[in-house]
């Protein structure tokens, strides 16, 4: 179990060197968001932290309201063959531009699927609660194929989600501080990558 922060272009410029000294074992950096858009910071941040010896994910800012999953796996892989590799990735489903009750059970599996062929390390669904209920990912085939980083801005550690039998990760707050970071989403990753 560590501590992992996820950064972006909202971070800046950072400096990954007091991570250890902090309790940060993981930085995810943020790759791409729907299609087209690549996030300015990603080659540096993942090779900062390659350089200190941190553990590294890269996520994708999922925009169904806008295209499919196939076109969103495509433009972030384009984004990931062009630096260094990553430990583990992640799709970042939170959308608000998408309809209260539409299903996402389909886009996420479809960009599981066109990822997955490329990249054979571990895939993480980044949700809440809330969220994955009112798009239809509890007890839904997605669980079968990603492991989940929950969002839960709790005192205590969540149990579970419907359908995955445990938390990979666990996003406590988006108001954790990390020198040479400053303000920044802090989780608890119980998985080893």
């Amino acid at each position: 179990m560590t501590v992992a922060i996820d950064i972006s272009n909202n971070n800046g410029i950072v400096d990954l060197s007091y991570c250890h000294a902090a309790g940060v074992g993981i930085v995810i950096a943020k790759a791409t968001e729907g299609v087209g858009y690549h996030d300015a910071f990603y080659f540096r941040n993942v090779a900062h932290a390659h350089s200190w010896s941190l553990k590294v994910g890269a996520y994708h800012f999922a925009r169904p309201s806008a295209n499919t999953g196939a076109a969103e796996a495509v433009s972030f892989l384009q984004e990931l063959a062009g630096g260094e590799s990553v430990d583990f990735i992640a799709l970042d489903l939170e959308d608000d531009r998408v309809s209260a009750t539409a299903d996402l059970g389909a886009f996420v599996i479809d960009w599981y699927e066109h990822v997955h062929e490329v990249f054979r390390r571990p895939i993480y669904l980044y949700t809440s609660h809330g969220y994955a209920l009112a798009h239809g990912l509890l007890n839904s085939e997605a669980a079968a194929y990603f492991r989940l980083w929950l969002a839960s801005w709790e005192l205590t550690p969540p149990t579970s989600l419907s359908g995955w039998s445990r938390i990979g990760g666990w996003q406590f707050t988006d108001e954790g501080f990390t020198p040479g970071v400053g303000r920044v989403d802090q989780s608890i990753w119980y998985d080893i990558v």
